[in-house]
């Protein structure tokens, strides 16, 4: 099996990393030259070197298109859409951790809009902020737009 965190390096950073992630690759990289209005935030964008980052991940593994690959993400939707990616491309064991690593946002009460619904840090599964350098894509900022 290989797991994947398809998160940002700053989210792993700053919010953790769950225990035993084989890499991270990236799904969505920011665009620092577009700011979303509506999330007031630098919009994200498709990592177009996603494919090839998993593809080198996985023979660098040993790892072939018909073992298991598991996903995770924020909260599960970017990591829904990226194992759909990669099995149009021929991965045919992709699964997708459904609630993510931080979950939904409570819609009430005093933590309303905070991520403390469900999802593998909320679960109390094994996780921390350690990270390790060789497991980490580090994207340079001139391909999402920086300058």
């Amino acid at each position: 099996m290989l797991f994947i965190d398809i998160r940002t390096p700053s989210e792993l950073m700053f919010v953790g990393v769950p225990k035993g992630i084989d890499s991270n690759i990236p799904y969505a990289i920011t665009d620092f030259s577009t700011w979303d209005t509506r999330k007031n935030r630098f919009r994200m964008k498709n990592n177009p070197a996603f494919v090839s980052m998993v593809d080198s991940r996985s023979r660098l593994l040993d790892h072939g298109k018909n073992n298991t690959i598991i996903l995770i993400c924020r909260s599960g939707k970017r990591s829904a859409r990226a194992s759909k990616l990669l099995f149009t491309v021929g991965y045919k064991k992709v699964f997708t951790v459904v609630d993510g690593f931080e979950g939904n946002k409570k819609k009430k009460g005093e933590l309303k809009g905070k991520r403390v619904v469900n999802g593998w840090k909320n679960s109390a599964l094994p996780w921390g902020y350690k990270l390790n350098h060789d497991k980490v894509t580090l994207i340079d900022n001139r391909t999402s737009g920086g300058k």
